[in-house]
């Protein structure tokens, strides 16, 4: 007796299901016999719930949850094997796009806009316009002129949060205009702004909601501002010689809020480590620091180091922020982490798992060359005890336990890339670019990672160029291009890069405009 597919039960054709690749069901729906009962089967929310679960080789924001409904859930892995596909097998982008713009900056935002920094405007322009319609600008906001003040820095982030809402922030710098070179470390007046973006009403314009906003007096020029979004938290560091990051719930972002303030300069234990920026990173557990620094207790040989520490969220969030673990990774200048794999928990040691991945970069002694690594660092992070409540002042390293970290390099770069974008991830899988500008064989390529927990490694697939038409390449070589931003959504497939088309206007405050093109590659 022969059986068909389609004569099966459907808790049979589920369990069969969790054996498939996405493109295996996508193969049985274009079937020219397919049936009517197998294309309901295939239909199914319970379906597509299966493999967002079993897809690990694909980038998708953290799910299933149960709002999603099957069209979404369907929409997510489809566009997302199509971006593998297109951007790692094939090498080819499907749709490319230029625009004219002009500024000081410009990041993507939200897989939607492209948002521009000038001096005295931040804009923001409809990357999703059809062919036949010109790209939409919308002023977001304007800066306070009339005070003598500027936009500074500029930063933008967005990210699907773990029950499933879409967040997006715009966070700027305003300060006043640069001081004269006669007086290059006078004291000014800075400000932070943080927006909110409406990801509900996702007309032609951008709808933006002010929802905190700081201020301090700065002396010297040298300041910015970088913002970290993960599914649970969004963390803004204004990086100056307050150095001050600023910690908020997603949950809590409908409205203003205070944030949790954490002191980094508490976070270190020399005055060598005080030295250097951190990177942070959020994961649905832990708020990491990573700080790579150069340890010069050796005189005769100095030497690279990076200290991680691990705060618990819910001190984070509950103005007690504390530091539970903390450990150095000798030997490692580690930078652009990020998180590969979200938090793990064991219920019988109350240990906590988390992944990271990031670049390392390495100097061979006597050399000027760095080569970078890509690597990943698989956290075991210990419960959290006996913590004293008390406020952000007092934080410290004191009392912190040892992290535990486990180091694997994925990827040995055979180059120098000009630029190197990781994306964070939460589900296992990550896919970043990098770019090799102004040489013979400058062009992007990318590189998609895969975390097995069974093994507890990571393996990667590489693709050298993007572009095998050669017309990106061509940019790059000839028009000194620069590589902006890659798929902030991480299943969206969309890389952006500009070039200038003519030369600079210094503007009042000291900054260069200069016109530019934008070129939008969407590979989904």
């Amino acid at each position: 007796m022969t059986l068909m597919i389609d004569d099966l039960v459907f808790d049979v054709f589920l369990k069969i299901v969790g054996y498939l690749e996405v493109d295996d069901v996508i193969r049985l729906r274009q079937a020219r016999t397919l049936s009517t009962r197998l294309k309901s089967m295939t239909s199914e929310r319970a379906v597509w719930d299966s493999l967002y679960r079993t897809s690990t080789s694909l980038q998708r924001p953290p799910g299933p949850h149960p709002s999603q409904t099957r069209q979404n859930l369907e929409h997510i892995l489809i566009r997302s094997h199509a971006v593998r596909r297109n951007m790692i097998q094939r090498s080819e982008p499907t749709r490319c796009r230029v625009l004219e713009v002009s500024g000081t900056e410009t990041l993507l935002l939200a897989d939607r806009w492209a948002v521009t920094r000038s001096a005295e405007t931040i804009i923001c322009c409809n990357l999703n316009a059809s062919d036949l319609e010109e790209p939409y600008e919308t002023v977001v906001w304007e800066a306070d002129v009339k005070e003598g003040c500027v936009f500074s820095s500029m930063d933008c982030s967005d990210v699907t949060s773990y029950d499933g809402v879409k967040y997006a922030f715009i966070t700027l710098e305003q300060r006043a205009r640069m001081p004269p070179p006669s007086h290059p470390f006078s004291i000014g007046s800075v400000e932070l702004i943080v927006f909110r973006v409406d990801m509900e009403d996702l007309g032609k314009r951008i709808k933006a909601e002010e929802i905190y906003r700081s201020s301090c007096l700065l002396e010297g020029s040298s300041s910015a501002v970088f913002s970290t979004l993960s599914p649970g938290a969004l963390l803004v560091h204004w990086s100056n010689t307050n150095d001050r990051s600023f910690v908020w719930r997603l949950g809590t972002l409908d409205r203003y809020v205070n944030p949790t303030v954490i002191p980094n300069h508490n976070l270190t234990e020399t005055e060598e480590e005080k030295r250097w920026a951190p990177y942070q990173v959020l994961s649905r557990t832990h708020l990491f620091v990573v700080r790579p620094y150069m340890d010069n207790s050796n005189d005769d040989a100095p030497r690279t180091r990076t200290r991680l520490s691990a705060l618990p969220l819910a001190t984070v969030h509950a103005g007690t922020p504390h530091v539970c673990a903390s450990g150095v990774i000798d030997r490692c200048y580690m930078r652009d982490v990020s998180i590969l794999r979200d938090s793990v928990a064991d219920l019988t040691t109350g240990e906590t798992e988390v992944v990271l991945i990031g670049l390392r970069i390495f100097v061979a002694t006597g050399s000027t060359e760095h080569q970078d690594m890509l690597i990943i660092a698989r956290l075991i992070i210990p419960p959290c005890h006996n913590h004293q409540s008390g406020d952000e002042s007092e934080l410290t390293l004191d009392g912190a336990e040892e992290l535990k970290i486990h180091m694997q390099t994925v990827v040995h770069f055979p180059f120098s890339a000009d630029c190197i974008l990781v994306q964070p991830s939460w589900m296992g899988c990550s896919m970043f670019t990098f770019a090799i500008e102004k040489t013979q064989g400058a062009r992007i390529g990318a590189v998609q990672v895969v975390y097995d927990d069974e093994t507890q490694e990571a393996t990667a697939i590489c693709t050298s160029n993007v572009d095998c038409m050669g017309v990106v390449q061509d940019d790059f070589a000839h028009r000194q291009a620069k590589l902006l931003s890659s798929e902030n959504e991480i299943w969206s497939g969309r890389i952006c890069y500009e070039y200038n088309i003519g030369p600079g206007e210094e503007t009042d405050d000291g900054t260069v405009s200069v016109p530019k093109m934008l070129c939008v590659l969407d590979f989904a």
